[in-house]
C-alpha cells in the first residue's frame, strides 16, 4: 500500500482488488477493464459510512494578472456551456454543469452516492488546505489508513507542515473571506 509503484498495472489485471483513485483515471479503468470495474465507497471504518469525498469542479479562473483577460473570460463562458460539458465527458471526466450527466458508467455510479444514496459529500483535503499541508497529509494518510501510524502523528505532521508557512499563509479563514 505504501510503497507499490504498479499498482494501477496490477489493478487492470486483475491482480489487485481495489484502488483508491478518483475520476480522472476513470476513463482509463473503464477503457482497459470494461464491465469489470465500479466505484465502491473505501471501507475505512467498521461502522457505516456516511460520506464521500466529492471534487468540487475543475477549478478554473482568470488571475488578475493575465494578458488577456477578455479572451480568457469567453473561454470560462464557454466552460459554462453544454458544448464544452460533453467535451469534457468525451475525455472521460464528469462535467459539473447543472443537468448535464457523464456517460462513463464508474463515474455515474461515484455521482450516484450523493445523488441516489444519498451520502454526504465533503470536499477534497486538497481543495482547503495549503499546499504544503496537504502534501504532508498525503505523505501520512496512507500508513493511518493501513493502521501503522497514529491519525494523532499524521495530524501532528500536517500542524508543522502549516506552522512551516509563512505567517499570512496560516489564515485560518476559508476562501470565501469567512
Amino acid at each position: 500500500m505504501l510503497t507499490n509503484t504498479t499498482n494501477i498495472q496490477q489493478f487492470e489485471k486483475g491482480k489487485a482488488a481495489m484502488l483508491v483513485d478518483g475520476t480522472w483515471d476513470t476513463a482509463q479503468y473503464t477503457s482497459a477493464m470494461g464491465s469489470n470495474v465500479a466505484a465502491f465507497v473505501p471501507p475505512f471504518s467498521n461502522t457505516p459510512i456516511k460520506g464521500v469525498v466529492e471534487y468540487p469542479g475543475d477549478g478554473f479562473a482568470v488571475t488578475k494578472y493575465s494578458k488577456n483577460k477578455a479572451d480568457a473570460f469567453k473561454f470560462l463562458d464557454f466552460l459554462t456551456t453544454t458544448q464544452a460539458g460533453n467535451i469534457i465527458n468525451a475525455a472521460g471526466l464528469i462535467p459539473d454543469i447543472k443537468g448535464l450527466k457523464t456517460t462513463n458508467p464508474v463515474n455515474q455510479e461515484m455521482l450516484n452516492f450523493v445523488t441516489d444514496d444519498h451520502l454526504t459529500p465533503y470536499p477534497m483535503m486538497d481543495n482547503f488546505v495549503q499546499v504544503n499541508v496537504g502534501n504532508a497529509a498525503d505523505a501520512v494518510l496512507p500508513a493511518v489508513l493501513a493502521n501503522q501510524q497514529s491519525a494523532l502523528s499524521a495530524l501532528q505532521k500536517m500542524e508543522e507542515a502549516w506552522k512551516a508557512l509563512p505567517a499570512a499563509q496560516r489564515s485560518s479563514k476559508d476562501y470565501a473571506g469567512g
